[in-house]
């Protein structure tokens, strides 16, 4: 069912105002509107972790195969990435 967003400043009322910000442009659902890998890197909240001259690019892009499914639900990416995840950590699958 359907939930109202929470802003994260709610839920980490404490946390650095830079990090919800990275944090909040990171998990954009739709990948177009999401921050690229370098916008992320170039944030001022990574700003004294990053260094471009130790921080190559690649030179081509990574894809997942199902994002090229357009008839592609939500639910059914969300088992999709479930499942993936599901390889990584097991226990996950008897979850309720």
């Amino acid at each position: 069912p359907y939930q109202p967003r929470v802003p994260f400043t709610k839920l980490y009322p404490n946390a650095n105002p830079l990090a919800v910000d990275l944090l909040e442009k990171m998990l954009v659902f739709n990948p177009k509107k999401r921050i690229t890998v370098e916008q992320a890197l170039r944030h001022p909240y990574l700003g004294s972790l990053h260094d471009e001259s130790v921080e190559p690019a690649s030179e081509g892009f990574f894809e997942f195969d199902f994002e090229d499914d357009q008839k592609l639900k939500e639910d059914e990416l969300r088992d999709r990435v479930f499942e993936e995840m599901c390889l990584y950590h097991p226990q996950m699958k008897d979850m309720p």
